[in-house]
């Protein structure tokens, strides 16, 4: 397991934690920077957030009309989010036609939950 030294930066920090190696614990930071990065848009947190707190996997036209954004800028979104892995879809056989259903992820949800978001 890889550690890292905690230097003091601001004079608020505690004096026991500073010099102390803290475990990385095989955690990928530039992915995990990433994945936050894609989630401080607000039109992709307000996807999230109804995703989160729909009971079962809602459709695209849904999306769109529950969160009133054009349907270009909602696929742009949407395709963001699932290349961090944090929506899946899954497609569905309709009348004549397969459409998908969106669902937030359990890894978008768990960074979701330990920032508070709840609707």
């Amino acid at each position: 397991m890889q550690a890292t030294k905690v230097e003091k930066h601001h004079p608020e920090e505690s004096e026991e934690m500073v010099g102390k190696e803290v475990p990385s614990n095989n955690i990928d930071y530039e992915k995990m920077a990433r994945d936050l990065d894609v989630m401080g848009n607000a039109t992709r947190l307000r996807i999230l957030t109804l995703l989160l707190n729909s009971p079962r996997p809602v459709t695209f036209n849904d999306l769109a009309s529950r969160l009133g954004i054009d349907r270009n800028a909602l696929a742009y979104h949407v395709a963001i989010l699932k290349s961090c892995e944090l929506v899946s879809n899954t497609l569905q056989k309709g009348t004549g036609r397969e459409f998908s259903r969106y669902s937030i992820t359990e890894k978008a949800r768990q960074y979701l939950e330990r920032l508070v978001i709840r609707g």
